[in-house]
């Protein structure tokens, strides 16, 4: 795209002699330009939700419609904390542009860490083996849980074609897993090459094993998630030959215990065990919302 300055040369006379043309390349700034309108009618959106929430319960408060009891208040909390991650999510953009990125870096088991990169490792069908030891067994490294999930948000096709302009910039198919998007020049924000590998498998794993904490280990099964501050929980369903475990995770207790109930009934060592037999099981996982290499423990 071009931009182009016209400026006329006459004679001492007043007579047409010729003229000046300037071309300005501007096809950058334009595409800027659309980023930055994009930009900000989608944080306008992002932003309306949480705060139109949190005006309808603070409004229903004071007309007495509702009481300050503990669940109002709580959902007001929510709300905030969902508002307050927005604005820090723009604050990190801001970092990204001056080079001041920063991590916010939280415990993460790193055998569990590990067990994955080794099973990864092991699905490339080459003749090596790996072992995986840890002394000692419960041993936490420090991450950036909420980088990851943003990270995972980035590139999540689902979130690139939730309108028209968003599918527009991202010019494949908004059901499949890319290689990659561009970042940078005038592709920035475009899907890469898509249906050619098993990227949709490794963003599975990572979803469900790395993030939502999913672990299968013979037939006992464990869950430690690395949650986003701003969520309460989650449920999956899991399904062992022919029964069926629905699994729920609560991200609320505030005594620093992950507790595991199966059935009703208390799992003292943190796991499950899957037995096939037809039926189907309740599994309710509760676990503080935020954790502590020092406090964690299993009950």
């Amino acid at each position: 795209m071009l931009q182009i300055s016209a400026v006329a040369l006459r004679t001492a006379g007043g007579a047409a002699a010729g003229a000046v043309l300037v071309f300005h390349d501007v096809t950058q700034l334009r595409l800027l330009e659309a980023m930055r309108q994009d930009f900000v009618a989608n944080v306008s959106h992002e932003l309306r939700t949480p705060v139109s929430a949190l005006r309808a319960v603070l409004e229903n408060i004071v007309d007495g419609v509702t009481e300050p009891d503990p669940a109002t208040l709580r959902t007001a909390l929510l709300q905030t904390e969902r508002l307050a991650g927005l604005v820090e999510q723009l604050l990190d953009l801001s970092r990204i542009e001056g080079g001041a990125t920063s991590l916010r870096l939280a415990p993460v088991q790193l055998q569990d860490f590990l067990l994955v990169c080794r099973d990864e490792a092991a699905m490339s069908g080459r003749p090596v083996t790996f072992d995986v030891e840890v002394d000692p067994e419960d041993l936490w490294v420090l991450g950036d849980r909420e980088r990851a999930w943003e990270l995972l948000r980035m590139i999540n096709p689902v979130l690139h074609g939730n309108n028209g302009p968003a599918i527009e910039q991202y010019k494949v198919e908004p059901y499949v897993m890319t290689a990659d998007v561009y970042g940078v020049g005038s592709h920035a924000g475009r899907g890469g090459w898509s249906w050619y590998t098993g990227s949709a498998a490794w963003m599975y794993r990572l979803l469900l094993e790395s993030l939502l904490g999913l672990r299968v280990r013979g037939d006992r099964l464990s869950v430690a998630p690395l949650l986003p501050a701003n969520w309460d929980s989650f449920e999956l369903r899991y399904c062992f030959g022919n029964t069926l475990f629905r699994v729920t995770v609560n991200q609320s207790t505030g005594d620093g215990v992950q507790r595991v109930v199966l059935d009703g009934v208390s799992q003292p060592n943190g796991e499950v065990q899957l037995i096939d037999d037809g039926r189907e099981h309740s599994v309710e996982i509760a676990m503080p919302r935020v954790v502590s290499a020092v406090s964690l423990t299993v009950a």
